[in-house]
């Protein structure tokens, strides 16, 4: 059979050639050829052949596969693989089944840069999901000090709504003087915001001073200063 035979005949699989002198006469092959053409089949024209196509009939020339399904995405009902299929999905490239919503807006939180919509980016966000228009981000809290004198102490007490906000702050005691008040002693709140210190010999007027502070994640607590005290000897 001559090779011409097999022309037009897919070049997959193992090939071999077998010569059989048929009319008995003495004779070599000196030579032979194989040509192999190759046919692109790229049905959607995205560059990437069919065979190897994850998404054939729609063009996705990078080929992406967010869930590794092995569908390409423009294909796939559910690209991330959540669960959620096409438009009921608030967030399609980043898995996320509870469908987590905490703004107002369409965009889920697993793919919305800022999901409590205060303005500022989680990324510089202390509360991601608490709207707050403070330098952290978190909510404000405030604080009220008191303070008393006491059987040769200074007693006291922060409160607020929020615990962390007044156990375990430090509160400064500062003396009232013409010019600049001066800051004697800082002391730690303890169980229920309770605080004390040994009350100062000195008559004049006394008061106590909280800071602003921090608290991560959870709030920025108010600064606050307590009633002047007066202390006679």
């Amino acid at each position: 059979m001559p090779l011409s035979a097999h022309d037009g005949t897919p070049a997959e699989g193992t090939w071999r050639l077998l010569v059989d002198n048929w009319a008995a006469v003495e004779g070599r092959v000196v030579s032979w050829s194989l040509r192999v053409s190759q046919t692109i089949c790229d049905e959607d024209d995205d560059a990437v052949e069919d065979h190897g196509d994850n998404c054939t009939g729609v063009p996705n020339s990078d080929q992406a596969d967010v869930d590794g399904d092995g569908l390409g995405d423009p294909c796939d009902g559910d690209p991330d693989g959540d669960g959620v299929v096409g438009a009921a999905d608030n967030c399609p490239q980043v898995s996320n089944p509870t469908q987590a919503n905490t703004d107002p807006d369409a965009l889920g939180d697993a793919c919305d840069a800022d999901d409590d919509d205060d303005g500022r980016a989680d990324a510089a966000d202390g509360c991601v999901l608490v709207p707050a228009a403070t330098a952290s981000g978190c909510p404000p809290v405030t604080t009220r000090a008191t303070l008393r004198k006491e059987k040769g102490r200074l007693l006291g007490k922060v409160r607020s709504d929020l615990s962390v906000c007044a156990v375990g702050v430090s509160v400064t005691v500062k003396r009232g003087r013409p010019g600049r008040d001066q800051k004697l002693v800082v002391v730690t709140t303890r169980s229920q915001g309770r605080f004390r210190t040994r009350a100062p010999r000195a008559a004049g007027r006394y008061y106590v001073v909280v800071r602003r502070q921090y608290v991560a994640a959870t709030a920025e607590c108010g600064s606050t200063r307590s009633r002047t005290i007066r202390i006679r000897r």
